[in-house]
């Protein structure tokens, strides 16, 4: 199996053959790529598109999963640590993505209790032929629950104002 760095490397040297960068450059962005995913605040993962084996979580995903390391998801499948369950699951978009864009969607996640916009795409590691789900959640939960709360404040503003209207339209004793 490759290091998730290799497949780093072989994506930066592949996507920009076009693009003229010294190796200095290009082995200090294949590092300080995984540095960003593994520091930034929304979950990330990676799986391989046909065995479903996770390969990569960054340190919010895994402390949201509960688990301690890297370690703790080899030989797993996604859908095993995702969502809990045995089988793929039903909403896998992989047939979906493709390498150099990005597939949108949002998906509540029961396990880890979230609302998420989720943004995937396909990576591909062309040395060792290997695909590659690269997959980032940002999490919208709190931003659901404003939401709701300003949907009953409309509503409610909305059964005062007729209710005002119709108070306004009685005669009056």
């Amino acid at each position: 199996m490759p290091t998730l760095h290799a497949t780093a490397f072989s994506l930066i040297s592949s996507n920009n053959a076009s693009l003229r960068f010294s190796e200095s450059f290009l082995e200090s962005l294949r590092y300080n790529i995984w540095q960003f995913f593994e520091n930034l605040n929304e979950y990330v993962y990676a799986t391989d598109i046909e065995t479903y084996e996770m390969v990569y979580m960054n340190r919010k995903t895994l402390e949201a999963y509960g688990l301690k390391s890297l370690d703790e998801i080899k030989g797993r499948k996604c859908y095993e640590i995702l969502q809990k369950s045995s089988i793929p699951c039903g909403m896998c978009n992989n047939d979906k993505i493709c390498e150099g864009f990005f597939e949108e969607w949002r998906h509540y996640n029961s396990v880890i209790d979230k609302y998420l916009i989720l943004k995937d795409t396909l990576v591909e590691d062309p040395q060792e032929h290997r695909k590659y789900r690269l997959e980032i959640g940002i999490d919208i939960s709190e931003e659901r629950i404003q939401d709701k709360a300003l949907q009953k404040y409309n509503s409610m503003e909305a059964l005062l104002n007729e209710g005002l209207r119709i108070a306004l339209m009685a005669a009056t004793p």
